[in-house]
């Protein structure tokens, strides 16, 4: 058996509500440093993702390389309006049981680069992402 997801998630992911607005989840994406957020109601059961490529289709910008650089090119009226108008309601998600090659998989199919991570229970206890599984396959070399 190969490695788990639960073995090289991020355990501790930064989350949101639906009801926050645009502009407090881009500022947390920014001082995060990640590009997705889960979208998660009070009993921690995911609802969504809020990512920036999912605001940077909203506001017609080309990829940037920061949540930063997007910031600044921001309507008002995007920034106020609350982030269930914009998340994705179907993200990608894996169980902690999944191996890695699964995760691996999944990415490639949906072209993502992050997927959020369910328990048995399918509560939200993690995000797998592609740079972390590439850096530990560059510590097996």
């Amino acid at each position: 058996m190969g490695t788990m997801v639960k073995e090289l998630m991020d355990d501790c992911p930064v989350t949101i509500t639906q009801d926050i607005s645009i502009k407090s989840a881009v500022q947390l994406l920014v001082k995060h440093k990640h590009r997705l957020l889960p979208v998660v109601n009070e009993m921690n059961y995911v609802v969504g993702a809020f990512s920036e490529t999912d605001l940077m289709k909203l506001v017609k910008l080309q990829p940037l390389p920061t949540a930063s650089s997007v910031w600044t090119n921001i309507p008002k009226d995007i920034a106020e309006r609350k982030v269930s108008e914009l998340m994705n309601s179907h993200p990608v998600t894996i169980s902690e049981r999944a191996e890695i090659k699964d995760a691996l998989n999944l990415m490639n199919v949906t072209n993502v680069k992050a997927i959020m991570v369910l328990d048995m229970d399918d509560k939200l206890v993690g995000i797998i992402r592609f740079r972390r599984i590439i850096d530990k396959m560059l510590e097996n070399l």
